[in-house]
């Protein structure tokens, strides 16, 4: 397997996964093998929650500049998140006579290094792994400085803010500034998505680490202890004979450690890794597996469930719960029991928002119940069944006309009458803020958008979408209008698509042809376009813009500066 390099993987606005940042040379040798658990989405029915177990060559995105690395080095950032991997610093590739090279780049496109290095893994705590021209290794710091010197050690593989060294046959774990970890060791594993680290020292005596450079826990084991990951923005698990401990991959430290019987692998995880499932080690593709989860608490739910699914809705961060799968039903998880409210069921079933709030419509005596809290605070007449939308539920009624949006507290929020079938209201988003769709109106001016109050905040189009603070607004010709969340137009162009990255903070309109293909780099904040780009541009996460014309390879930042390009042969 090939050494540490950088992967020129672009992040897609229609499928926000973290780029891959180094692939890793051969890893140590370990006591046991493992395996990790499989996405849910490779399953043959449809899931709700989205995972990326990603292996050490996926470690996406860059590391933290110097203030903030001062700051957790003095450990005052230990109970709030530590943003390990952001950094003003980024490599950048070109070609030389057919050889990839890197250079060192602040992101306002200020040049520190020459392309000297043959080999650049990313950016963690500050540090990052380089090879030179010679085939010596190092770790510079974010300003291109030496921390661990060229051929200081005859070999160097990272492992997530941790290093493995050699020396004159003796291999020791360092952090990135080059301070010692730990020496004498049997054996060790490492989290593929989080800077953790577990060690064997002596017989069946382990210390776990994390790349900050603290020892979190010593425990006895008579099995190798394994990690299982779920993404780095969400947690990890160090599993070992007899028990499991949680860590958070944002502020490194264990959230909880538990006594278990049985080994498990996380399987799913929400953004804050305040909720979290497990599956029997394994075992993730069978019916039988054993299951847990926690939330506040671990709970250890057996063989009640053939399944367990986090819900959780990028758009409506607030919006989470938990459904167990059996008997081929999928039923809500209320204060980590299972209930008897089966969740999505066309004509007698529940649409939930959280495990407190949820509305049920029965299409028998077509009345629409909305619970808060388990009880039923309201009931409605509906010959429809009741839909979700953004922080509520939309009911129509077609015999009287009408679409209704309440809140999920049971509040009637704004409601259009006399209006026709294919009316619409999409909901409460994060800026206040309703879709409206019309029936009533011309095709091209059906949708609106408007306040709680029943303000028009924007003129009509043929669509709206949102898009975190944005909107994006349609028209019958072809024409999209960029909105802000007070519904004026930002910018205006004929672009086939606006395609929005890291909620809104990069924002690119795309135009043309494929032969013809340009970009225009939004600023949304100063209403303006700051560059231009012919050819195709990607954006990525490590925090530049890569534009590929014909046999031209460009680098922008991300205010429009070109950094670099070279010409393919």
């Amino acid at each position: 397997m090939p050494e540490s390099v950088l992967d020129e993987q672009p992040k897609t606005a229609k499928e926000p996964v973290d780029q891959p940042a180094h692939e890793p040379k051969e890893e140590p040798i370990k006591e046991a093998p493992k395996e990790k658990t499989t996405e849910k989405r490779e399953r043959t029915r449809a899931r709700g929650g989205k995972k990326h177990i990603i292996i050490i060559a996926a470690i996406a995105a860059a590391a933290i500049a110097a203030v903030a690395l001062l700051i957790f080095l003095i450990g005052k950032a230990a109970n709030s998140e530590i943003a390990i991997f952001e950094t003003d610093a980024v490599f950048i590739s070109t070609k030389d006579n057919g050889e990839t090279k890197y250079a060192l780049f602040k992101k306002n496109g200020d040049k520190v290094t020459d392309f000297i290095y043959t080999q650049a893994g990313a950016f963690v705590n500050g540090y990052a792994y380089v090879k030179n021209a010679d085939g010596k290794k190092g770790i510079i710091d974010h300003n291109g400085n030496m921390a661990v010197d060229f051929g200081e050690y005859e070999d160097i593989t990272p492992r997530v803010g941790i290093y493995e060294v050699s020396k004159d046959n003796k291999n020791s774990l360092i952090l990135g500034n080059g301070d010692e970890l730990i020496s004498e060791y049997r054996s060790y594993d490492y989290s593929s998505s989080a800077p953790y680290v577990v060690v064997k020292t002596e017989d069946d005596q382990y210390s776990l680490f994390n790349a900050l450079g603290d020892k979190l826990e010593d425990f006895e084991s008579s099995e190798s202890p394994y990690f299982t990951d779920d993404g780095q923005d969400t947690a990890s698990a160090l599993s070992y004979k007899g028990g499991l401990i949680i860590l958070s991959n944002k502020n490194f430290k264990p959230i909880k450690t538990i006594e278990t019987g049985v080994s498990y692998d996380i399987d799913e995880a929400n953004k804050d890794a305040t909720i979290i499932t497990f599956v029997e080690h394994d075992k993730s593709y069978s019916d039988d597996a054993k299951r847990a989860l926690f939330s506040k608490e671990f709970v250890d739910l057996g063989s009640q469930c053939a399944d367990l699914d986090l819900h959780d809705n990028f758009t409506d961060k607030a919006r989470i719960y938990l459904t167990c799968e059996k008997d081929n039903k999928n039923y809500l998880i209320r204060k980590n029991a299972v209930t008897d409210i089966e969740v999505n069921s066309y004509g007698t079933g529940y649409v939930v928002y959280d495990e407190d709030h949820y509305a049920r419509y029965n299409s028998e005596d077509k009345k629409v119940d909305i619970f808060v809290n388990g009880e039923s605070k309201k009931t409605l007449d509906s010959d429809y069944r009741v839909s979700f939308s953004t922080k509520g539920y939309t009911i129509n009624n077609y015999r009287a006309k009408s679409v209704t949006l309440y809140d999920i507290e049971g509040n009637e929020v704004y409601a259009l009458k006399d209006t026709s079938s294919s009316s619409e209201l999409t909901g409460i988003d994060s800026n206040d803020n309703i879709v409206v769709r019309d029936g009533k109106q011309d095709s091209d001016k059906r949708y609106v958008l408007i306040d709680k109050d029943g303000k028009e905040l924007s003129g009509r189009y043929n669509s709206i979408v949102a898009h975190d603070e944005y909107y994006s607004a349609y028209t019958k010709d072809g024409k999209t209008d960029l909105l802000n969340k007070n519904g004026e137009v930002v910018v205006s162009g004929d672009y086939d698509e606006l395609d929005y990255y890291d909620e809104g903070k990069v924002i690119l309109g795309k135009k043309g042809d494929y032969a013809n293909r340009q970009y225009d780099l939004i600023d949304g904040k100063d209403k303006k376009v700051k560059a231009t780009f012919d050819g195709t541009a990607s954006y990525y996460k490590l925090g530049y813009i890569r534009v590929a014309k014909d046999k031209k390879v460009s680098f922008y930042t991300l205010d429009g500066k070109e950094m670099h390009s070279y010409e393919e042969k």
